[in-house]
């Protein structure tokens, strides 16, 4: 069970409110990133990535809260990317070098357009397919539920 999340009947969120958790949550660590890199760029410093000043102090904090709340919904998502057979990006949003380069180096932002655009799509496309799923759901109601042998339950839960 995630942290925050509210509970389905059946325990565990439906995947339309977990996209909606998942899609705040992405925001607040991208958000904690963007005045992470704020304040790291408003004075002169040497590229020191394993140091942090007392400045950005609780900057960091905020950065490093966001994520651990991320990695919490990581193998969630990744079994619905699979699912919908969908680009994961989450692994490559989370390996980012904070205070790698110098502000002055004129080298981009630890993390670019690209992969906050593929995030964006992602969230997008595992949106429009717990949609179309709960729409299924809806349709087949009398649909008698088929005993599954175990296979099918070991890859149903994989996938």
């Amino acid at each position: 069970m995630y942290a925050g999340a509210v509970c389905a009947p059946g325990g565990e969120t439906s995947d339309a409110e977990f996209v909606e958790q998942l899609r705040a949550s992405t925001q607040r660590y991208l958000r904690a990133i963007d005045d992470w890199e704020a304040e790291y760029s408003k004075y002169y410093r040497l590229a020191t990535p394993f140091q942090i000043s007392s400045d950005l102090a609780p900057f960091q904090q905020a950065f490093l809260g966001a994520r651990k709340d991320l990695e919490k919904y990581l193998p969630r998502v990744r079994r619905m990317c699979m699912r919908h057979e969908i680009f994961d990006p989450w692994q490559i949003i989370l390996r980012v070098e904070l205070g790698a380069n110098t502000p002055q180096s004129g080298q981009g932002a630890a993390l670019g357009r690209n992969e906050r655009n593929m995030v964006v799509q992602c969230l997008d496309q595992l949106e429009e397919g717990s949609r179309v799923q709960s729409v299924r759901a809806v349709e087949e109601p009398d649909r008698k539920p088929r005993r599954r042998g175990l296979l099918r339950r070991i890859i149903d839960y994989f996938f």
